[in-house]
């Protein structure tokens, strides 16, 4: 479904250049065509970080203690 959200968006911004690439054309509707694009550029965003958490960072597995940098503190206790 978000891909046809970032379909519609491409679709949408190529129909206003192809319409007509004059300067005045496109200035009169560069809102819309600057909402557009950055509404590509934030689905794209959102789709590389999808298909980077899903297929290129390694999760740890079950048997693995991934703790990060966490280490655990000695107990003893120091007398001066």
């Amino acid at each position: 479904m978000f891909i046809f959200a970032l379909v519609a968006n491409v679709t949408y911004v190529a129909s206003i250049v192809v319409r007509s690439s004059e300067w005045e054309s496109i200035k009169a509707n560069m809102p819309w065509l600057l909402d557009a694009v950055v509404c590509v550029a934030l689905d794209l965003f959102i789709i590389l970080q999808y298909i980077y958490y899903k297929h290129f960072r390694r999760a740890p597995t079950p048997t693995e203690e991934n703790y990060g940098d966490y280490v655990e503190a000695d107990k003893s206790v120091v007398v001066s």
